[in-house]
């Protein structure tokens, strides 16, 4: 799984060639919260070094959990942020601030509405337009994919889900109807590293507007991630939908990074 990690930039400058530009305006943001020290690392490429953790360790990835991860996979670029915010040598930042992040700049993105509130709404306005513009420049794809406007039910869901992907032309749906995962989409291609997505909870699409996707990897010891752990605020697609376009703009950019994530490292992107 590490190899598959290390191909993660070039899916991410693939994912923005086909349109999904939300992700790099969500980086740029980030990255302009304060000017990094010489040794620190984008905060992309920090996602890919709690990306190699996370499929290394038995359970969930934190500041504190990381630790039991064993030394030979352990990243020493995240030892390096962790010293440094014990050090109290990023301003602005403590160890209070770090138990789920140890990237200064996203802390102070995370941080902006309690510190500039004015700055945090501006910049959310420019997401969510470009994810507007985005949602604009699919409809002509999906016009017919797309139900009418109605009460959303889980069978609209997975239809909505079976239609775009049938579209692409490269995964195996099945509908699973559980308790936990509604369907999920298998690439039919083989790949050395496996990786499926997931759709679940059904009650946060109807309330809020919400898909609730994510992948899965990590062949036997299997993880669910989300999407905004490989791409800069990809999460902006799953939230606050308010109508089934914007919900098949989520679908659509999950799994077309889905078919990214299984292309094999030796095709050219």
């Amino acid at each position: 799984m590490v190899q598959w990690v290390r191909g993660l930039a070039a899916r991410r400058r693939s994912f923005a060639a086909l349109g999904f530009h939300v992700p790099g305006l969500v980086l740029a943001f980030i990255e302009g919260t304060r000017e990094r020290g010489a040794a620190e690392r984008s905060y992309d490429s920090y996602l890919d070094e709690v990306l190699r953790e996370y499929l290394a360790l038995p359970r969930y990835w934190s500041a504190e959990v990381r630790l039991a991860c064993p030394n030979a996979l352990r990243s020493q670029y995240l030892d390096f942020l962790q010293r440094e915010i014990d050090k109290g040598n990023f301003e602005g930042v403590n160890k209070a601030h770090a138990s789920g992040v140890l990237d200064p700049n996203f802390i102070l993105y995370h941080r902006m509405p309690f510190q500039d509130r004015l700055l945090a709404d501006h910049w959310r306005s420019l997401v969510m337009a470009q994810k507007q513009g985005e949602v604009r420049d699919i409809k002509g794809r999906v016009d017919g994919i797309v139900p009418a406007p109605n009460t959303i039910t889980i069978s609209r869901l997975v239809d909505l889900f079976e239609r775009i992907s049938d579209s692409l032309s490269f995964a195996r749906i099945e509908r699973r109807m559980a308790a936990d995962v509604l369907v999920s989409a298998t690439p039919i291609c083989e790949t050395p590293y496996p990786v499926i997505l997931e759709w679940t909870d059904i009650a946060l699409t109807r309330k809020h507007g919400n898909v609730q996707l994510h992948f899965v990897a990590g062949g036997s010891n299997p993880k669910r991630i989300p999407i905004q752990s490989i791409v800069p605020g990809g999460d902006t697609y799953c939230l606050n939908n308010e109508d089934w376009y914007s919900v098949a703009l989520a679908v659509l950019s999950h799994l077309e990074l889905l078919k990214l994530l299984t292309i094999p490292r030796s095709v050219s992107l």
